[in-house]
């Protein structure tokens, strides 16, 4: 398969992912136990793990209707487009499984039996 994009580019663009992910910009949805996706028009995104075990390496694929442009994983890409894919799966798992909310909600349990008089 051909590559579209330089690395400078793919780089540019799992930075811009990663940022309109964290703003709530993009919305992924789960689509298997460690698979997600997310599309933008006819732009579509899916990342998951390579080993489908939810540990790196992490990989991701970017499709234009029915055509794949890229399918890389973190083992064929440099190192700072490695870093920015795993920081990138990280947050869609956090957002789209809720587990900022999860662990807001025991950090909030544990604070409630700090306050209560110990007897």
């Amino acid at each position: 398969m051909m590559n579209y994009f330089s690395d400078r580019d793919f780089l540019e663009l799992l930075r811009s992912l990663t940022n309109v992910t964290k703003h709530g910009q993009l919305k992924w949805k789960r689509v298997g136990k460690h698979e997600f996706e997310a599309a933008l028009d006819e732009i579509g995104f899916f990342l998951f793990t390579r080993d489908s075990d939810g540990f790196e390496p992490f990989a991701i694929q970017v499709t234009q209707g029915s055509d794949e442009i890229e399918n890389l994983s973190q083992d064929s890409m440099g190192e700072d487009a490695a870093a920015q894919l795993s920081e990138l799966y990280s947050i869609v798992r956090n957002k789209t499984l809720g587990i900022d909310q999860v662990v807001k909600g025991i950090l909030s349990a544990v604070k409630g039996l700090e306050e209560e008089p110990p007897f």
